[in-house]
């Protein structure tokens, strides 16, 4: 009977230890964003990023408070949170999906994949495939993407004075270490 015990003892714990390494959660990010035109360069960019990806289940959860995003310029900062993205009325972005493509947590190596989900900026939902990479070395665990988004798609209007000052659309860049929970 003892050893029974001892057996489910470490069954449980070998069980959880497995886990608790499939799921990391984001470490050190850096995300920017890019939406300048010849005229004017229009960027930002936030530490601020907190999201999990389970290894498991090929998820992953990210969300961002977007009037943490720091500009160069307080009148760009104060305009992209009252005027353009509302962040009092919509405080966050969000992308929540799967992992498409394969890789291992477990083995040194780049590993290029697509994250497909529900990407939702402005109170707007849409659906996303972003390529991206995930780099694993000996002492780290990292991703890295790029993605443009339609300011129209999700709503954000540009006034037409300043059409020529703003692109389109912004060009995201999303960099950061995964650490185990």
């Amino acid at each position: 009977m003892k050893n029974i015990i001892v057996l489910l003892a470490v069954t449980f714990i070998t069980s959880f230890a497995v886990q608790a390494q499939s799921r990391f959660k984001i470490a050190e990010p850096y995300v920017t964003f890019f939406a300048g035109t010849p005229l004017e360069d229009i960027d930002a960019n936030s530490d601020k990023l907190v999201g999990v990806l389970d290894v498991e289940k090929k998820s992953f959860a990210f969300r961002i408070a977007m009037n943490t995003f720091q500009f160069k310029r307080e009148l760009m900062q104060e305009h992209f949170n009252e005027n353009y993205l509302e962040t009092d009325k919509y405080p966050n972005s969000e992308f929540r999906g799967i992992i498409k493509g394969d890789f291992d947590i477990s083995k040194v190596g780049e590993y290029a994949v697509t994250a497909e989900g529900k990407f939702s900026i402005h109170n707007i939902e849409k659906e996303y495939s972003v390529p991206a990479v995930i780099n694993v070395t000996k002492d780290t665990v990292s991703i890295n993407a790029v993605f443009p988004i339609q300011l129209k798609d999700h709503d954000i209007k540009i006034p037409t004075i300043v059409l020529m000052k703003i692109a389109e659309k912004a060009d995201v860049t999303v960099k950061a270490k995964l650490v185990a929970l």
